[in-house]
């Protein structure tokens, strides 16, 4: 449930909330995130690492960014690997990185969700390069 309120919250863009959420989510670092039995929501640095950038900790989000992605990579879970690819290159963006730093993890995204008719990670994908550039 707090991976579903960290989601709603970076949406929002509900700073003194994401703090609390935050909180909440850090302790289940090691662990996927799950809406009851019904699905997994990815792991749980993702929406720590969306939650951190939010509140403007560039370095801690980068860090839970490079774990969601190196556990996406080892578990072989595609989607949630373009979904942190996606959100990784604005997040450079939003502190001044530009170039392939933005660029290249947008790309993969895209690419990603190409290959495997992911729709709304394609879309957003696409809308973030066309800013980029």
């Amino acid at each position: 449930m707090t991976a579903t309120l960290a989601m709603v919250v970076v949406e929002l863009e509900a700073i003194d909330e994401a703090r609390l959420v935050l909180e909440g989510m850090e302790p289940f670092w090691s662990r996927w995130a799950a809406w009851g039995g019904l699905g997994t929501l990815g792991p749980a640095p993702l929406a720590i690492a969306r939650l951190r950038a939010l509140l403007g900790d560039a370095e801690g989000a980068e860090e839970a960014f490079a774990e969601s992605i190196a556990r996406c990579r080892a578990s072989e879970s595609p989607f949630f690997l373009a979904d942190s690819l996606l959100y990784l290159g604005p997040t450079r963006a939003a502190v001044g990185d530009s170039g392939a730093a933005v660029t290249a993890p947008v790309q993969e995204a895209v690419q990603v969700a190409r290959e495997r008719g992911y729709g709304t990670v394609l879309r957003r994908g696409e809308a973030a390069l066309s800013t980029a550039s």
